[in-house]
């Protein structure tokens, strides 16, 4: 009989601790969905993506980002090796081409929000 009861009180530790974990797990991944969820919806902002256009050169990181991307797109490639020949050694002037372009910041951005870890960086850099 003691043997019965102890193999319950075991099972039942068991299954506790297995609903536990799962119920932890499942908290993380919502509050990780959550959390990009609100990071997605600042991000699409118009005004939020103005602030992150007019800052994007102060973060070399973000700035390569923009600049492969759009040098690796086949819609962008011509223009952006075009503007990166004429300005070889200003990324300076190649960012200020990029950000007022709307067709090319709309691709940064759009991209941007393919990639959480740039998005959040992104909103970093205007101090959200």
């Amino acid at each position: 009989m003691k043997k019965q009861i102890l193999f319950i009180v075991l099972v039942t530790f068991s299954l506790t601790l297995c609903n536990a974990q799962s119920l932890n797990s499942l908290s993380k991944s919502v509050t990780s969905t959550s959390k990009e969820a609100q990071m997605e919806t600042l991000f699409n902002q118009p005004e939020t993506q103005k602030q992150i256009a007019a800052n994007l050169h102060k973060s070399s990181e973000l700035s390569n980002e923009a600049i492969n991307y759009l040098k690796n797109n086949p819609d962008t490639k011509a223009e952006v090796t075009k503007v990166i020949t004429q300005n070889p050694t200003s990324k300076q002037k190649i960012m200020n081409y990029i950000t007022q372009n709307p067709q090319l910041i709309s691709k940064v951005m759009d991209y941007f929000k393919t990639k959480p870890e740039l998005m959040e960086k992104a909103l970093k850099l205007v101090g959200m």
